[in-house]
């Protein structure tokens, strides 16, 4: 029915394809079509609301810049004893596939997906292994950026490809002899295969967060 659908949920989404897309897009075409979904969200929101389009759209490039830490889903993936990486096409260096959470999704959305995307494999999330701050491991990030941890199960690689436009390489890594890891997942990966090591023990697998 049409008194369910969440016009403000639709708005929002939409509102952040336009600051993304104005973000890393160069081409001036597509900027254009950006700007006009960003203006389309406004009015979306003017109509719900009952206000003027141009208000809402003030109040969104005051927002621009984001005032909250970003949060990102990164999926861990295990198999017999190696752990899957990609590499890096911003600095050459491995890390855990992952990115930005998108409007609408779940942190175990985005991880699903996110993994997908960088290696082609799918895996379903099973737990939720912590959260890790930016700024205490070492991130480089102009923002401050949550690492949301998750841990995969499930695991198909029928469909793992070598790279993709997001990934230089995709490879499984001996745990026991991790390749150079890229500022953050330098401190995570160690810290989460030594946290999965010691529940094989036994030992309780608590999530991990910045105290």
């Amino acid at each position: 029915m049409p008194d369910q659908v969440d016009f403000h949920a639709i708005a929002d989404e939409l509102r952040q394809i336009a600051d993304m897309g104005s973000t890393y897009s160069r081409d001036s075409y597509d900027l254009e079509r950006f700007n006009r979904t960003r203006q389309l969200s406004a009015r979306l929101v003017a109509l719900i609301e009952r206000r003027a389009s141009a208000e809402v759209l003030e109040e969104y490039t005051d927002r621009f810049d984001h005032l909250s830490p970003l949060v990102g889903g990164d999926a861990v993936v295990v198999h017999e004893g190696r752990i899957l990486l990609v590499r890096r096409r911003d600095d050459g260096l491995w890390a855990m596939p992952g990115g930005l959470v998108e409007v609408g999704e779940t942190v175990a959305e985005a991880a699903t997906r996110e993994l997908w995307e960088e290696t082609g494999v799918r895996a379903k999330p099973s737990r939720w292994l912590g959260a890790w701050d930016s700024r205490r491991v070492g991130t480089r990030s102009r923002m401050q950026f949550i690492h949301m941890v998750m841990l995969m199960d499930e695991i198909d690689t029928a469909g793992m490809v070598e790279s993709t436009n997001e990934t230089a390489a995709v490879a499984f890594h001996d745990a026991r002899r991790l390749p150079p890891l890229s500022h953050g997942h330098a401190v995570i990966v160690p810290q989460v295969l030594d946290m999965l090591n010691k529940a094989t023990e036994g030992l309780p697998l608590n999530p991990w967060f910045d105290r």
